[in-house]
């Protein structure tokens, strides 16, 4: 047990979180940031990492936390036994995981008092739509309310007034390009709201590796949708930092293009997956216009893997996939950084610290046991993963972000 396509963040997912866009909406809160946090396999590990990451919040100064969960069976272990380490030392938590008819928990305790289940489907099971099950943002505020309720009852009733001594720290601006065309051609450039992607961009990228002995890469229209791919390994936006490191400075991010990762190994068609694979048709494998998938109108920049054979059932292959498409993106960020037109919007971000009032993290309980199980925390660029920390060689050890490094793609999902 563990997840399978319909309930499965993606880069994406993350970059655009539901429950960081709901509770940054909160002016009577502090909002303190993110706590990535890996399930294990071994019972002694799920323990260890629960403690350490009640023992962060505790630090960070947590009145209440929002726990987010993805998986379920074996994960559900570490979701429960975080929710238990938080609740136990006064951190109020709200559950956010599916469970269905299928999901029910493994393991729980007596602090496991409050859990939204995102469940989406009429029958109540994971299936092998991407992004069916995903966590939304009516998720999130059903969280947020019912929390509220508990920690009222525990006489910290939230104050919806903005706090006027509030401070704004940590400047992040995103500049959006609005992208209505892409296509191939020479060189990678933007005209006007057209992206060009130079027709060789992957000629040299699997250079150096024996992992994967073929790739290609295509566009994919609007509507385009009966086209068949392999299971999905991830979806990620397009973007790119034009000054500073992650979570400061400011991010370049095209809007209407998303880029798309899949994958099969050369023996049998064997499809990368864990609980069934999404490959087929796109129309019947993806759930458009969730938070971890493309939007309808979107243009999709497909990269498709064919692995050695076994080398899609291990960690490094994955891996080698996720940095191969990272270095095969990146030439279009380097556009973006280099980029001297109008931008379509620009929007500022901060982290805001509110004295006055009560403050509130979300722990996100993350895959770390390697394969398509693996997170990377931090990465160079806006969801990659090249520069990233795998939470997995970290010992599945807690990782604290900003809100400004979530914002900015500050997790990365092998998955």
């Amino acid at each position: 047990m563990g997840f399978g396509p319909s309930t499965k963040m993606t880069t994406m997912h993350h970059y655009r979180c539901p429950i960081v866009n709901v509770v940054s909406s909160y002016d009577g809160l502090e909002f303190v940031g993110v706590i990535a946090k890996g399930v294990s396999d071994k019972q002694v590990d799920k323990e260890r990492t629960s403690v350490e990451t009640e023992k962060m919040a505790k630090d960070l100064g947590l009145d209440a936390a929002i726990v987010a969960l993805d998986g379920w069976g074996n994960h559900h272990i570490d979701f429960t036994t975080v929710i238990g380490e938080l609740e136990k030392n006064g951190i109020a938590t709200a559950g956010l995981s599916f469970i269905g008819q299928q999901a029910t928990f493994v393991a729980t305790n007596e602090y496991v008092d409050l859990v939204i289940d995102y469940n989406k489907t009429e029958a109540g099971v994971e299936t092998q739509v991407l992004g069916e099950n995903s966590l939304a943002e009516i998720d999130a505020m059903k969280a947020m309310v019912e929390l509220s309720k508990k920690m009222a009852k525990r006489g910290k009733k939230w104050d919806k007034k903005k706090d006027p001594n509030e401070k704004k720290e940590g400047k992040l601006t995103k500049d959006y390009i609005n992208i209505k065309e892409v296509k191939f051609g020479e060189g990678n450039k933007i005209d006007g709201h057209t992206l060009i992607i130079d027709e060789n961009i992957a000629g040299d990228a699997l250079e150096g590796q024996e992992r994967i002995i073929d790739m290609s890469v295509d566009i994919i229209k609007p509507g385009d949708y009966k086209k068949e791919a392999n299971t999905n390994l991830d979806i990620m936006p397009i973007a790119g930092k034009k000054s500073g490191k992650l979570g400061e400075g400011e991010t370049v991010e095209l809007r209407g293009v998303v880029a798309m990762i899949t994958g099969v190994e050369e023996a049998y068609d064997l499809q990368p997956a864990n609980m069934g694979s999404c490959d087929g048709a796109l129309e019947e494998k993806i759930s458009f216009d969730k938070p971890g998938t493309p939007s309808v109108d979107d243009y999709i920049f497909h990269i498709d893997f064919t692995f050695k054979e076994g080398e899609g059932r291990t960690a490094d292959g994955i891996i080698t996939a996720h940095k191969i498409a990272d270095k095969v993106i990146g030439k279009i960020r380097e556009i973006l950084k280099t980029y001297s037109g109008k931008y379509d919007e620009t929007k500022d971000f901060y982290n805001i610290k509110r004295p006055g009032k009560y403050k509130i993290g979300i722990v996100k309980v993350v895959s770390g046991v390697g394969c398509m199980y693996d997170t990377f925390t931090k990465p160079d660029e806006p969801a990659g993963i090249i520069g990233g920390d795998n939470i997995r060689l970290g010992k599945n050890s807690p990782v604290f972000l900003t809100p400004n490094e979530a914002r900015d793609g500050g997790i990365h999902s092998l998955y």
